[in-house]
Formats: structure tokens, C-alpha cells, sequence
């Protein structure tokens, strides 16, 4: 290769690369910056409290160390919160955990943990393709912001990801939420769990 010799088309082609890359790295900090914001209840979660300051609900990265934390609110959400959507024969069947996997899969895509004052009060995840496969919110702090906050948070990754589309399989108590937070329902389901058939929704948004 001759030295100092630039290739026109390559050095266009390059700066495409770094304005899309920019491009994306903006759209992922305000997104980031949104989160961080107290939430308007009208616009988003009519039930939302104001009580909690923005300083003592934040999210950061899944740890090995919260496995237990993120089972028990998966399982208190379905047994306490779900179950006014499901009957106890389903919630039963759904709320069934193996350690072992949950461990592995955990570590296996990018997955973040709410925290107020220390207290890990929900978990959310994210998949390669843009699919959000879990969501869960502990019972004693739905309604503040929580799914809200996480929501961001999965945005704001996929974003910088350049993921342009989210979808997930939201269930009967979920979908009001994700509704409000702009995805469209694509198709009612009923998956098998255990012998049980549970209704959720195949819904998808797509990010701009």
C-alpha cells in the first residue's frame, strides 16, 4: 500500500460510518437524559407517584449478586400483580423458576435492575434483535415509575445498539403499559406453560 494515499470512496464511506455512529450515540443520550427526567403522569403513567425523587430511583447494570433479588420479584409480581389478570391454576404454572437457567440467561444478554435507596425493586433485559424479553416490577412499587424508567433505559440501549425496533410478548397485565409507551399490538397468543394456556400479545415499536 502507498503510503499518504487516501482512497476517495473509503473516506466517504468513513465519515457515513462516524455521522450514523454520532447520530445514534445522541439519540441513545437523550433518551438516557429523558429517563433521568421526573415522568409527566399525564403524558405517560396516570397512576405514576410523585413521591420518589429521580435520585433515589436510578438503574444500573444486572450483577451476578442480584440473581436472587430479580427471581423473587419475578415471582412476587406474577403470585401478587398478575394474578388480578390470571387465574391461580395459570399463575401457579408461571411463576416457576430453575436457578441454574435463570443464572445463565441473566448473563446472557444485557439486563438492568431498578434501585430505590438500595432496594432492588425491578429488572428488564434485552435481546440481539431487539426483542425486550422480560419486565417485572416488585409489588410494593408499581405505580412510581419504575417500568417507566427501565422502558428508557432499554430504549436508550437499543438506540446505541442501532436497533431501530423493539417488539415483546406483553402480557393481559402489561399491555396497558407498553400501549401507553407506544407499541402496537401485532397479535393475541395463548402460550403454553406447564399445562396451563396463558393470553399475552405480540406487540412492537419502533424507535425514531
Amino acid at each position: 500500500m502507498t503510503q499518504g494515499f487516501v482512497d476517495p470512496q473509503s473516506a466517504v464511506a468513513a465519515v457515513a460510518r462516524d455521522a450514523a455512529a454520532e447520530e445514534r450515540a445522541n439519540r441513545a443520550a437523550n433518551l438516557a437524559k429523558a429517563a433521568r427526567q421526573p415522568v409527566d403522569a399525564g403524558s405517560i403513567d396516570q397512576s405514576l407517584d410523585q413521591s420518589v425523587p429521580p435520585d433515589r430511583l436510578f438503574v444500573r447494570p444486572y450483577q451476578t449478586t442480584d440473581l436472587d433479588a430479580v427471581i423473587e420479584i419475578f415471582l412476587r409480581a406474577i403470585r401478587e400483580v398478575a394474578v388480578k389478570d390470571y387465574d391461580r391454576a395459570q399463575v401457579d404454572a408461571w411463576a416457576q423458576v430453575d436457578r441454574g437457567v435463570w443464572a445463565r440467561r441473566r448473563l446472557s444478554r444485557p439486563t438492568w435492575v431498578a434501585v430505590i435507596d438500595q432496594e432492588r425493586v425491578g429488572f428488564t433485559d434485552l435481546e440481539p434483535d431487539g426483542h425486550l424479553d422480560m419486565m417485572f416490577v416488585h409489588p410494593a412499587h408499581q405505580a412510581i415509575g419504575v417500568a417507566t424508567l427501565l422502558l428508557a433505559t432499554v430504549e436508550a440501549a437499543a438506540t446505541a445498539r442501532g436497533i431501530n425496533r423493539l417488539s415483546t410478548e406483553a402480557s393481559l397485565t402489561a399491555r396497558p403499559f407498553f400501549e401507553r409507551r407506544g407499541f402496537s399490538v401485532l397479535a393475541s397468543q395463548r402460550v403454553e406453560k406447564r399445562g396451563q394456556f396463558l393470553t399475552n400479545f405480540r406487540m412492537e415499536k419502533t424507535l425514531t
